[in-house]
């Protein structure tokens, strides 16, 4: 999958989903950060070029399911990812997930 490819599948749980910051006021939503691009190097030749996506969610009900449904999506779709953590803000009354996952661009 390509970063342009995940920004799609993000874009179709989250029809409000911003790059790097958001400084609205919903009481739900996500944001992505594309970074740490990198070749992956066979004899001495860049083979791959892969990005690490940082996906954070947050949500002000602790039943939000949304996180789940992609991180399932892109788990089906073959995406290397991993859930890193869920905490609660307590500044800001936001439950915050995060998944970090690969992808080609």
């Amino acid at each position: 999958m390509t970063v342009d490819e995940l920004k799609m599948v993000l874009l179709g749980h989250d029809p409000q989903l911003k790059k790097w910051i958001w400084n609205g006021t919903d009481p739900a939503y996500t944001v992505w950060e594309p970074h740490h691009a990198e070749s992956l190097m066979s004899d001495n030749t860049a083979e791959d070029r892969i990005t690490k996506v940082t996906i954070h969610r947050y949500t002000k009900k602790d039943s939000d399911k949304l996180h789940e449904q992609i991180f399932d999506d892109l788990e089906s779709k073959g995406v290397p990812l991993e859930e890193i953590l869920t905490d609660y803000e307590a500044d800001t009354g936001y439950f915050h997930h995060i998944l970090e996952c690969y992808v080609s661009f």
